[in-house]
């Protein structure tokens, strides 16, 4: 069988089709050499030809056997973020890395040289290293979770390619809602594209968008060609209810960023869920996110600003709203050189709150974390 790293039934399938395009195959036999004659192989058989098409096998670079890191089958053992174990602000990927599976915990199968995994790999080291969030910000609540509603909030860079893909594989056109809490474009570069795929290119009206109104007024992000698309388009205000299937949607308040910019309050029947987006800090804050699972963009290690967190600023508001869930994301390259999930395990034991830091393409289990 060929392709084995693939498994039997992909590799049975590749070799079928491939005999039923006259490929003829040999297997257990490799290029001995290569002439002006033609190509020899190792059973003795030499093929005429002209031309040699030679695939790369995947193999690690030699310059990994002297680095002093932790190594599998001469691979670097990496985190969930790619960076190197034991090496802080140093990252691997592709065929120099051992990634774990976020979903098992267990490295990914050896050789894996699939694209999409190298594709996946790349585009998650790419956002850690230029300081992107981790895309819980980019959050799908599935349907039973919040009363029904299946919601995508701030649909940034690469939004559509990461649903679509492994390992979430999430149908754009069953969502209920598409919402923005601003139009910086980390925040709102594939609402366009999701607004499509919602919609199935504008051929079924359905759907709800829902974003501040800078979004659509001046230099808008959301184009006036899609706005029809959706079953309807609504401007989010301070003190705003939208109703969203059999949950509710909140705005209570404009948070502290140079664009008009909101906080989410989810509600159910079942449970609360509040995002604080990108935002200084201020008391208020404390008060109107009251909620079971909290989420908080936390851009920097240490206060630098007033328009973003901070991590003592998210250990306040943990410590003072007291959720049974936080959530802490949107990394910038300070958090990701400190390791978000070290920073979240001490702002645990500093609040008494169970705090974790997402991850790409990272699923959380509402039902499993707090119960019904």
């Amino acid at each position: 069988m060929i392709l084995p790293e693939l498994g039997e039934r992909l590799g049975t399938y590749a070799q079928k089709k491939l005999s039923g395009r006259k490929v003829e195959i040999r297997v257990n036999t490799k290029i001995a050499g290569m002439s002006e004659v033609g190509v020899k192989l190792s059973d003795g058989t030499v093929i005429p030809a002209k031309t040699l098409v030679w695939t790369a096998g995947t193999a690690p670079n030699p310059l990994l056997a002297a680095l002093p890191c932790q190594k599998e089958r001469g691979r670097l053992f990496a985190n969930a973020y790619m960076e190197v174990a034991g090496w802080p602000g140093v990252w691997a990927l592709g065929d120099c890395a051992v990634i774990p599976d976020p979903d098992t915990g267990k490295p990914y199968t050896l050789p894996d040289p699939t694209v999409q995994r190298k594709f996946d790999c790349g585009g998650g080291c790419a956002v850690s290293t230029a300081g992107d969030y981790a895309r819980l910000a980019q959050m799908l609540l599935n349907r039973g979770i919040l009363d029904g509603a299946r919601v995508h909030i701030d649909p940034g860079p690469g939004a559509l390619a990461h649903i679509r893909g492994r390992p979430l594989q999430l149908d754009p056109t069953r969502l209920d809602a598409i919402v923005l809490t601003h139009k910086h474009l980390d925040h709102s570069g594939d609402v366009n594209a999701m607004i499509e795929a919602m919609t199935e290119g504008g051929t079924q009206r359905r759907g709800m968008v829902l974003a501040p109104g800078d979004a659509y007024d001046s230099d808008p992000v959301i184009l006036r060609y899609v706005r029809d698309y959706a079953a309807s388009t609504t401007v989010l205000e301070v003190g705003g209810r939208y109703q969203i299937g059999g949950m509710v949607l909140e705005t209570p308040l404009r948070l502290r960023h140079p664009v008009e910019t909101y906080g989410l309050r989810l509600v159910s029947r079942r449970r609360t869920v509040g995002l604080i987006s990108c935002t200084g800090y201020f008391p208020e804050l404390e008060v109107e996110f009251q909620t079971d699972l909290l989420i908080l963009n936390v851009v920097f290690r240490n206060p630098r600003d007033e328009i973003h967190l901070a991590v003592p600023d998210a250990g306040r508001l943990i410590a003072a709203i007291r959720p049974r869930l936080a959530v802490i994301t949107h990394f910038g390259l300070t958090m990701l050189r400190a390791r978000p999930w070290e920073l979240a395990d001490a702002l645990s034991q500093e609040t008494g709150v169970r705090v974790l830091a997402a991850r790409d393409r990272w699923r959380l289990g509402l039902d499993a974390e707090l119960g019904t």
